[in-house]
């Protein structure tokens, strides 16, 4: 019976320095593998696909450094609009709650 391993390395398009270092630790060790007589398939993941792009767009998209990952994936142009529409809501909703509440 052939032995197979499956090495799926999740991070964002364009990779990062740290996923570059992660994909050639794996690159090592599948050559390890391989040696001993199991086959091996990696695969780079992005983790900033589509899917999850949309699913950040729906949260709130008001920090930097998501802003600058789902920026990669998504147009800037939609990133910036979500991210002036957050803004917004957190002045047209938050000022009378602070000022209800006494907070401001």
């Amino acid at each position: 019976m052939s032995k197979k391993v499956y090495v799926g390395v999740f991070g964002p398009d364009p990779p990062s320095h740290r996923c570059h270092a992660t994909w050639k630790n794996v690159e090592e060790a599948a050559a390890t593998v391989r040696a001993e007589g199991i086959e091996t398939t990696m695969k780079r993941l992005n983790i900033m696909s589509k899917g999850a792009s949309l699913s950040w767009l729906m949260g709130q998209p008001h920090d930097v450094a998501g802003v600058v990952a789902v920026s990669r994936g998504a147009c800037w142009k939609v990133v910036l609009v979500y991210m002036i529409i957050a803004w917004a809501g957190n002045i047209i909703f938050g000022s009378p709650y602070g000022a209800l509440s006494g907070g401001l």
